[in-house]
């Protein structure tokens, strides 16, 4: 029931362990930093609902100078991730294998015959350089990513004279392996280069083999690492710009993100709530009991309540949608919740309430006949109209008027031709005044 961290220097690499995306991992005692423990990472089921890591180590044997030269490079890289270990890796190799220059370059446009690398790191002799674009076509590094180690122990500026960097650099001796995707697809390249002959043993090129694997490892994980963090970004940037409150809670009930929009909807600042313990928030949410942890655990699928929200002095009618979060496992780690304030669209439908109200008093005691129609048929009517008609209201609702008329008006018209006439005058929009005659 102890941290790794107890006995090992995990540092940040205890991130890339929990990421699913390495198998193998190198770290170092706690009590012995002069040894490595390789460790094989496999997941572990440790009960219905949470997973771990079953971590199989064991120590990298120093005996002889090949192994003291591998562990060199694992000792000045076994702590660094990202961006850092690319720098440390070829700084390391670099001096580990008395080169004077070192890179790892990723393939751009792999499909395109425009094939071109982007370094992300590259040691100088003493230094680390800006990093550069250089087109693959003529160069050693053309044949490299055509999955296949390159050792070229003299004279490589002339075997590719096309490749003006060898020139520059006075570049004689070369080596490059390919990195490779999880699956096998051909991400990019280390190379090791210097500005003499040199004799470049087995051994040598496989520890570049071996580092390789763990670049492109530590690359395929960085870019999902960046991934990742873009997406972040942008969902941070959807929830800071979409006008309803938004929040996130976790299952202790700590709010972990909002937008501005809450903020402003409850009158409080950021640091008022952010990461901060149930009995610590303001009291203006707690007040509120659909926000509290309580009703958190209540929560199954995506839930529609419509409440009174208090902020401060006033209150608002509100609709809150709240849903479930769950991570990779389907464990359930938090709520998010978006507010929606219905005080205006409320406060309309009072006032389209007190209109109506108004309206039906006027029509139901007005003491002339007011008769609505639909077409050629009466739909509603007021009291006035059944008297006037002589008729009861069930008789007259979907009736036509010339039920109710002879068949010719006194100015000799006939009744239902007159009637459709002055109908569609109205529709038409003209407020027609004329005489008629019922039964």
């Amino acid at each position: 029931n102890s941290p790794l961290s107890v006995f090992f220097n995990t540092n940040k690499n205890i991130k890339k362990i929990s990421s699913y995306k390495i198998d193998k991992i190198d770290l170092a005692p706690n009590n012995k930093q002069s040894e490595i423990v390789r460790f094989n990472i496999s997941p572990l089921l440790l009960d219905p609902i949470s997973t771990g890591f079953l971590l199989v180590g064991k120590f990298l044997n120093m005996s002889n100078k090949w192994d003291q030269g591998l562990y060199q490079i694992i000792k000045g890289t076994y702590n660094d991730v990202g961006g850092d270990f690319f720098k440390s890796i070829t700084k390391t190799l670099a001096k580990t294998l008395g080169m004077k220059y070192a890179f790892i370059g990723e393939v751009q446009d792999f499909e395109s015959k425009k094939l071109s690398v982007s370094t992300v790191a590259f040691w100088s002799k003493d230094k680390f350089e800006a990093n550069f674009n250089y087109k693959l076509l003529g160069s050693p590094c053309e044949n490299v990513i055509n999955r296949k180690q390159i050792i070229i122990s003299d004279n490589v500026d002339e075997l590719y004279p096309k490749d003006v960097g060898l020139k520059e650099l006075s570049v004689k001796s070369y080596i490059g392996t390919p990195i490779y995707y999880k699956n096998g697809n051909v991400m990019g390249l280390i190379v090791v280069m210097d500005t003499k002959p040199i004799k470049i043993t087995r051994e040598q090129a496989y520890k570049l083999n071996l580092f390789a694997n763990r670049i492109g490892i530590e690359m395929e994980w960085h870019k999902n690492d960046l991934q990742l963090k873009e997406q972040e970004q942008k969902l941070r940037t959807i929830i800071k710009t979409i006008p309803n409150p938004i929040y996130v809670q976790n299952m202790d009930g700590v709010f972990e993100n909002c937008n501005d929009a809450f903020l402003n909807y409850f009158k409080i600042k950021e640091a008022d709530i952010i990461n901060l313990s149930s009995k610590d928030i303001p009291e203006v949410i707690k007040e509120n009991k659909v926000l509290s942890i309580e009703h958190n655990k209540q929560t199954r699928g995506i839930n529609r309540i419509e409440t009174e929200m208090v902020c401060g002095n006033t209150t608002r009618e509100s609709i809150i949608i709240k849903s479930p979060i769950y991570d990779s496992s389907k464990k359930r780690t938090g709520i998010i919740g978006v507010i929606q304030d219905i005080s205006e669209m409320k406060d309309a439908e009072k006032q389209l309430y007190i209109n109506e109200e108004k309206y039906r008093t006027l029509f139901t005691q007005a003491n002339d006949a007011f008769l609505l129609m639909k077409g050629d048929m009466f739909i509603d009517c007021n009291p006035k109209a059944l008297e006037i008609f002589g008729c009861s209201k069930d008789k007259l609702i979907g009736s036509s008027p010339q039920l109710f008329s002879p068949i010719k008006q006194p100015d000799k018209q006939n009744s239902a031709t007159k009637a459709l006439r002055k109908i569609k005058e109205a529709i038409s929009g003209k407020s027609p005044t004329f005489y008629w005659k019922h039964k």
